[in-house]
């Protein structure tokens, strides 16, 4: 016949159980959470990289300083931020020139399709575009993109405080030696207890933080729908060729498909 003690042994057994399975399920659900937001944030990174390849090809139709400044106050853009930064040698992004009749025309229009794209990828980048779901193509998904991404990471963040700070790894330990009195006692005559190492068992198994700034994720502003922005970037464009004419053709021919 079971005691009073076997019974509570046996409930001490079961409560161990529980809690040492809701300290590892939740740090196996916050390592796959971990895992999905640096899978996104990879995604995201290369969003950013083709923003900024176009960028490099608009800048150069704009002729660097020359037309990025009147660009930038005509777009609505601070001067300081992603738009402001100068040549860094990367690769541009490679277009087929339209066809026009005059170099005016082509250099304008080119102008006009990098903008397009631009404006387009910056928009990819901040929110994402709705595709087909490669695992059911009647459903769509929207693509990773930095304003989802920043949302994930501050949940995350959060999620990381809480097991941090309410579930720190010593509590278990703590727990499991508490069941084994005799245990806690030989310890004690040994002098080979845990008590001092309950911050470093805690640190040691803590999660790090999330740090955006080592994730390469510029914040990148949208920009004016193209059609809005249209008639001001054709006069931009003519008052450009005309102190740049004799550089259009070359750079139009630098951004074409090798």
């Amino acid at each position: 016949m079971k005691t009073t003690a076997d019974y509570l042994d046996a409930l001490a057994v079961e409560t161990l159980a529980d809690m040492a399975d809701g300290f590892f399920s939740r740090r196996k659900s916050l390592d796959d959470a971990v895992d999905v937001f640096n899978a996104q944030a990879r995604e995201v990174k290369a969003k950013a990289e083709n923003v900024l390849c176009i960028w490099r090809s608009l800048r150069r139709l704009l002729f660097g300083v020359d037309g990025s400044g009147e660009f930038a106050r005509l777009a609505g853009l601070a001067e300081a931020g992603f738009f402001s930064r100068a040549e860094d040698g990367g690769p541009p992004w490679r277009f087929k020139p339209p066809f026009a009749l005059t170099a005016k025309a082509r250099y304008r229009n080119s102008l006009l399709l990098c903008y397009r794209a631009l404006a387009t990828a910056a928009k990819e980048y901040r929110e994402g575009v709705y595709v087909p779901d490669a695992r059911d193509p009647k459903r769509k998904r929207l693509t990773p993109n930095y304003d989802g991404l920043t949302e994930m990471g501050r949940k995350l963040a959060a999620e990381i405080d809480a097991v941090n700070n309410s579930q720190p790894a010593y509590c278990l330990i703590g727990f499991a030696k508490s069941l084994n009195p005799a245990e806690i006692q030989r310890e004690r005559v040994t002098g080979a207890t845990l008590g001092n190492m309950q911050d470093k068992v805690n640190e040691e198994m803590a999660y790090g933080q999330i740090c955006f700034d080592g994730l390469c994720v510029p914040e990148i502003p949208l920009l004016p729908p193209p059609e809005s922005m249209r008639g001001e970037l054709m006069a931009l464009a003519g008052r450009l060729y005309r102190g740049h004419a004799d550089q259009a053709a070359a750079a139009i021919k630098s951004l074409a498909p090798e």
